[in-house]
C-alpha cells in the first residue's frame, strides 16, 4: 500500500482498503485516516467538531454523500442491520444539488450588483471596483476564479 502507516493505523474506514470502506461503520470519536487530502477524512473531522453524537455510525457511502454538517447531523443506529437503515438515511440525505454555469454567473452578476449599490451609498470603501465588470475580474469568490 502506499501509506506510511496503513500497517499501524487503527481508522476503521481506510481509502486504500476497499473491504474497510464497504463492510465498516465509523462512529464520531473514533480513529480517522491521516492521510493527507482524502475528503472524506475531512468530512469525519467535522463531524467531530460538530459535536455528532457518538451512539451513531456512518459508513463510507454515507460520509460521501454528506455536503452540509450541522449539530443535527446524525448517522445510523448499529443496532440494526446497515442494509435495513442505510437505504432510509441516503433518501433523506439527497446529494449535493449540481449548480449550473448559468445560475453561477446570475449569482455573481447579481453579487456584483449588491457591491455596486453598497459602494454608491457609502457602506463599503471607496476602493471597491467601480463596474459590474470590475466587480466581476476581481478574483474570489465574486469574481473570476
Amino acid at each position: 500500500m502506499n501509506c506510511g502507516t496503513f500497517d499501524t493505523c487503527s481508522a476503521p474506514l481506510c481509502p486504500l482498503d476497499p473491504t474497510s470502506l464497504e463492510n465498516s461503520v465509523w462512529f464520531p470519536g473514533e480513529a480517522i485516516c491521516t492521510r493527507q487530502g482524502t475528503e472524506f477524512a475531512k468530512k469525519q473531522r467535522r463531524l467531530m467538531r460538530k459535536g455528532i453524537k457518538h451512539d451513531t455510525c456512518f459508513t463510507f457511502t454515507m460520509i460521501e454523500r454528506l455536503w452540509s454538517i450541522s449539530v443535527g447531523t446524525s448517522g445510523i443506529n448499529p443496532e440494526y442491520e446497515k442494509a435495513e437503515v442505510e437505504p432510509t438515511w441516503m433518501k433523506n440525505h439527497p446529494p449535493k444539488p449540481k449548480v449550473s454555469n448559468e445560475i453561477t454567473k446570475r449569482r455573481r452578476q447579481t453579487m456584483a450588483n449588491l457591491l455596486l449599490s453598497k459602494k454608491k451609498a457609502g457602506i463599503i470603501e471607496a476602493t471597491a471596483p467601480t463596474t459590474p465588470s470590475d466587480v466581476l475580474s476581481v478574483p474570489g469568490p465574486v469574481g473570476g476564479a
